[in-house]
């Protein structure tokens, strides 16, 4: 009996012992692989920094606890969260307890290897694969040079955009990937996995909309101001959300308010310059469900409906063009154009000193900061690029619409009338893609694009509109309509015989 005890025994110190030194064993395994992993990620963020010449800042690099931290012991933030919870008679502890949500939900953790081995690489294929990306190689160059320029000047730089499309900060990133890892700000609809995941690992920063929360916004406005002291490149977009329409929006203002009213400090007093961006597509991925709640649009339903017919549309694009991609005949979207303005300085957008607004609160300040947004926003007008596909859709909008029946133009008066607005959009500045390849070809991609969407029929030398899809034709004659809208407020550039009738005509557009 005493001897089977003993055997019990053994074997139990035996298998206690082969257990401790398992896990010491796996312990040790994993302390070696978490190093050797950290080891070779530092190697390849040098390396990736080396091969894209990009300048990180080193704030930027961070680590979320610690920038979590800082923000939350802030004492800006602190003061103004005392005066909030004092006005509206709540605990300062219950405050916190939500700014502490908040600050999860903002704060990004930037990696460069995931920015660029990952984000950079999808974003190469996925816009090489569906588009030409056109962009100027010398307003990429200077945007380079001012970078560095203000790298060393200590000036806070924030890249500013109209939104045309999801894809713009895929676009956005990949054009300027070899000058600046941007941390964008990014809509609630990211906030799935795993888009959350990948792009708080990009560096954005996440923004509601609507939110009625003080503390949020508070939270969010002091999150802005230290990155902006830091230096750290931002991009905004200002309308703050997709036109459904290709209408331009309204600019918001909340960002550009939180820019304005840097605190005083040895960081807080930092100059910053917004860099205007213009993006435009000869055709917006998702261009029908944007449209679909328009008055004049078919739809796709909704509910489960809607769902069916999206996910039909994608997989009828994925399956049509799996053999084109085999055959390396893929039919691409047409250009995706990237314009970049000259920078302007934050304060030369408001009418008097930055400093006035210090002593105002948000409701006394926000004329000043709406009126400084809209002048940002024209900034950005003036260099969104008029694609093929727009310049068609404006050209055949031009000649009015008759909603009864489709409308029809001839290919010689579309040429004529493409080649007047070329002319007249070129004379003040506008940037047109494809200009130097000539009306012709321009006329041939926009047609090709359109018609093989089946927006226009063509027989022979007439080209019609459909009523059914012309909202869509609409939607990208909209995208321009702000340069239509200055060659219309420019009678020294015009050249059309009769002024009146060609106003009566932008009139019928009902853009």
């Amino acid at each position: 009996m005493l001897g089977v005890l003993l055997a019990i025994l053994g074997t139990i110190a035996l298998f206690g012992t082969f257990v401790v030194l398992f896990f010491l064993l796996a312990n040790d395994a994993r302390l070696k692989l978490r190093r050797f992993v950290r080891r070779r990620l530092s190697k390849e963020q040098l390396r990736l920094i080396d091969k894209f010449s990009v300048k990180t800042h080193p704030f930027k690099l961070e680590k979320k606890r610690t920038v979590r931290e800082r923000l939350l012991a802030d004492p800006t933030l602190l003061a103004d969260l005392e005066a909030y919870a004092a006005s509206e008679g709540e605990a300062l502890e219950a405050v916190l307890e939500r700014v502490v949500d908040y600050a999860d939900e903002i704060i990004p953790f930037f990696n460069v290897v995931s920015y660029y081995r990952v984000g950079y690489t999808v974003a190469a294929i996925a816009m090489r694969a569906m588009y030409r990306v056109d962009v100027d190689a010398d307003e990429v160059a200077r945007t380079r040079a001012f970078l560095d320029e203000s790298d060393a000047a200590g000036r806070a730089v924030v890249f500013v955009m109209n939104h045309r499309s999801n894809a713009d900060f895929v676009l956005v990133a990949y054009v300027l990937a070899r000058a600046i890892a941007l941390s964008y700000a990014v809509g609630e609809w990211a906030r799935v996995w795993p888009l959350e995941w990948l792009f708080k690992s990009f560096g954005s920063y996440f923004v509601r909309r609507g939110c009625r929360d003080p503390a949020y916004h508070l939270t969010l406005r002091r999150y802005l101001q230290i990155i902006t002291e830091e230096g750290v490149t931002q991009g905004i977009f200002v309308e703050g959300g997709l036109s459904r329409d290709g209408l331009l929006r309204p600019a918001k203002s909340g960002l550009l308010d939180s820019l304005s009213t840097l605190p005083d400090g040895p960081k807080g007093t930092k100059e910053v310059w917004f860099v205007p961006v213009g993006i435009n597509y000869d055709r917006v991925v998702e261009d029908e469900v944007l449209t679909s709640k328009l008055e004049d649009a078919g739809g796709l339903g909704s509910g489960w409906s809607y769902y069916m017919k999206a996910l039909s549309r994608i997989g009828r694009y994925f399956f049509t063009n799996v053999p084109r991609y085999v055959m390396r005949r893929v039919r691409r979207f047409g250009y995706a154009g990237v314009r970049i303005g000259a920078p302007v300085p934050m304060a030369d957008l408001f009418d008097g000193p930055l400093a006035q607004l210090a002593g105002l609160d948000r409701e006394g300040r926000k004329p000043s900061v709406q009126r400084a947004a809209d002048r940002l926003l024209n900034r950005i007008a003036e260099v969104v690029p008029v694609t093929p596909v727009a310049l068609v859709a404006a050209a055949i909008l031009l000649a009015g619409e008759d909603e009864g029946e489709d409308h029809h133009i001839t290919e010689t008066e579309l040429r004529a009338r493409m080649q007047r607005l070329t002319d007249q959009l070129t004379a003040l500045g506008a940037p047109v893609l494809g200009v130097q390849r000539g009306i012709d070809w321009q006329q041939r991609v926009g047609l090709t694009i359109l018609g093989t969407r089946g927006h226009l029929s063509h027989v022979g030398d007439v080209i019609a509109t459909k009523k059914a899809t012309r909202h869509l034709v609409r939607y990208y004659a909209n995208g321009v309509r702000h340069h239509l809208e200055r060659v219309e407020s420019t009678g020294d550039v015009l050249s059309l015989a009769d002024r009146a009738e060609r106003t009566v005509e932008l009139e019928k557009m009902n853009l």
